[in-house]
Protein backbone atom coordinates (compact mmCIF):
# COMPACT_ATOMS: atom_id res chain seq x y z
CA UNK A 1 0.00 0.00 0.00
CA UNK A 2 0.84 3.74 -0.86
CA UNK A 3 1.58 5.79 2.71
CA UNK A 4 -1.24 8.34 3.07
CA UNK A 5 1.40 11.60 2.34
CA UNK A 6 2.31 10.06 -0.72
CA UNK A 7 -1.27 9.01 -1.83
CA UNK A 8 -1.87 12.62 -1.66
CA UNK A 9 0.75 14.00 -3.23
CA UNK A 10 -0.43 11.65 -6.15
CA UNK A 11 -3.84 12.75 -5.55
CA UNK A 12 -2.33 16.38 -5.83
CA UNK A 13 -0.50 15.84 -9.00
CA UNK A 14 -3.55 13.96 -11.01
CA UNK A 15 -5.46 16.85 -9.68
CA UNK A 16 -3.06 19.64 -11.29
CA UNK A 17 -2.72 17.72 -14.82
CA UNK A 18 -6.65 17.16 -15.03
CA UNK A 19 -6.64 20.72 -14.73
CA UNK A 20 -3.68 21.96 -16.60
CA UNK A 21 -5.26 19.64 -19.08
CA UNK A 22 -9.10 21.20 -19.42
CA UNK A 23 -7.33 24.84 -19.28
CA UNK A 24 -5.31 23.87 -22.46
CA UNK A 25 -1.93 23.87 -21.07
CA UNK A 26 -0.48 20.47 -22.12
CA UNK A 27 2.83 20.29 -21.42
CA UNK A 28 2.33 21.09 -17.57
CA UNK A 29 -0.47 18.70 -17.57
CA UNK A 30 1.96 16.07 -19.24
CA UNK A 31 4.27 16.83 -16.83
CA UNK A 32 1.98 16.98 -13.73
CA UNK A 33 0.52 13.64 -14.49
CA UNK A 34 4.04 11.84 -15.15
CA UNK A 35 5.10 13.06 -11.26
CA UNK A 36 1.79 11.02 -10.51
CA UNK A 37 3.00 7.98 -12.74
CA UNK A 38 6.39 8.16 -11.52
CA UNK A 39 5.10 8.55 -7.60
CA UNK A 40 3.25 5.14 -8.67
CA UNK A 41 -0.26 6.07 -9.46
CA UNK A 42 -2.29 2.88 -10.05
CA UNK A 43 -5.16 4.91 -11.19
CA UNK A 44 -5.75 4.54 -14.88
CA UNK A 45 -7.44 8.24 -15.22
CA UNK A 46 -4.09 9.25 -14.60
CA UNK A 47 -2.59 7.34 -17.57
CA UNK A 48 -5.47 8.48 -19.59
CA UNK A 49 -4.81 11.74 -18.98
CA UNK A 50 -1.39 11.70 -19.62
CA UNK A 51 -2.07 10.08 -23.16
CA UNK A 52 -4.51 13.18 -23.88
CA UNK A 53 -1.82 15.61 -23.24
CA UNK A 54 1.17 13.67 -25.40
CA UNK A 55 -1.50 13.45 -27.95
CA UNK A 56 -2.16 16.59 -27.94
CA UNK A 57 1.35 17.67 -27.89
CA UNK A 58 1.92 15.35 -30.77
CA UNK A 59 3.26 12.34 -29.62
CA UNK A 60 1.10 9.68 -30.47
CA UNK A 61 3.20 6.72 -29.64
CA UNK A 62 3.36 7.89 -25.87
CA UNK A 63 -0.58 8.60 -26.09
CA UNK A 64 -1.44 5.06 -27.69
CA UNK A 65 0.82 3.22 -25.16
CA UNK A 66 -0.49 5.50 -22.19
CA UNK A 67 -4.47 4.66 -23.61
CA UNK A 68 -3.46 0.85 -23.94
CA UNK A 69 -1.94 0.53 -20.11
CA UNK A 70 -4.56 2.77 -18.39
CA UNK A 71 -7.28 0.41 -20.40
CA UNK A 72 -5.71 -2.39 -19.31
CA UNK A 73 -5.25 -1.45 -15.64
CA UNK A 74 -9.01 -0.37 -15.89
CA UNK A 75 -10.35 -3.21 -17.41
CA UNK A 76 -8.51 -6.00 -14.84
CA UNK A 77 -10.02 -3.67 -11.34
CA UNK A 78 -13.60 -4.52 -12.40
CA UNK A 79 -14.16 -0.66 -12.42
CA UNK A 80 -12.50 0.24 -9.09
CA UNK A 81 -12.48 4.06 -10.38
CA UNK A 82 -15.12 6.57 -11.76
CA UNK A 83 -13.05 6.50 -15.50
CA UNK A 84 -16.48 7.12 -17.40
CA UNK A 85 -17.46 9.95 -15.38
CA UNK A 86 -14.42 11.94 -15.51
CA UNK A 87 -13.91 11.30 -19.03
CA UNK A 88 -17.40 12.86 -19.51
CA UNK A 89 -15.70 16.48 -21.20
CA UNK A 90 -13.13 14.59 -22.97
CA UNK A 91 -15.10 14.39 -26.78
CA UNK A 92 -14.15 13.91 -30.61
CA UNK A 93 -11.16 12.88 -31.70
CA UNK A 94 -9.33 11.88 -28.89
CA UNK A 95 -12.30 10.72 -27.17
CA UNK A 96 -12.67 8.19 -29.88
CA UNK A 97 -9.17 7.27 -29.53
CA UNK A 98 -9.08 6.50 -26.30
CA UNK A 99 -12.12 4.37 -26.25
CA UNK A 100 -10.49 2.08 -29.03
CA UNK A 101 -8.16 1.20 -26.26
CA UNK A 102 -11.00 0.80 -23.64
CA UNK A 103 -13.29 -1.52 -25.64
CA UNK A 104 -10.43 -3.66 -27.03
CA UNK A 105 -8.95 -4.52 -23.21
CA UNK A 106 -12.29 -5.09 -22.15
CA UNK A 107 -12.54 -7.30 -24.74
CA UNK A 108 -9.05 -9.49 -24.25
CA UNK A 109 -10.14 -9.53 -19.94
CA UNK A 110 -13.41 -10.75 -21.05
CA UNK A 111 -11.85 -13.19 -23.47
CA UNK A 112 -8.93 -14.40 -20.82
CA UNK A 113 -11.77 -15.12 -18.24
CA UNK A 114 -13.75 -17.43 -20.87
CA UNK A 115 -10.62 -19.03 -21.22
CA UNK A 116 -9.69 -19.47 -17.84
CA UNK A 117 -13.12 -21.22 -17.56
CA UNK A 118 -13.06 -23.12 -19.78
CA UNK A 119 -9.87 -24.50 -18.93
CA UNK A 120 -10.99 -24.65 -15.47
CA UNK A 121 -13.86 -26.72 -16.38
CA UNK A 122 -12.33 -29.17 -18.87
CA UNK A 123 -10.27 -30.35 -15.91
CA UNK A 124 -13.01 -31.32 -13.44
Amino acid sequence: PIPLSEDAAIARAFGQGAHAFFSGNYQQAYDSLSDAVAAGSRDPRTLYFRGLAARRLGRVDESEADFAKAARIEADALGDWPVSRTLERVQGQDRLALERHRVRSRLEVLQERKDAAARRYSQI
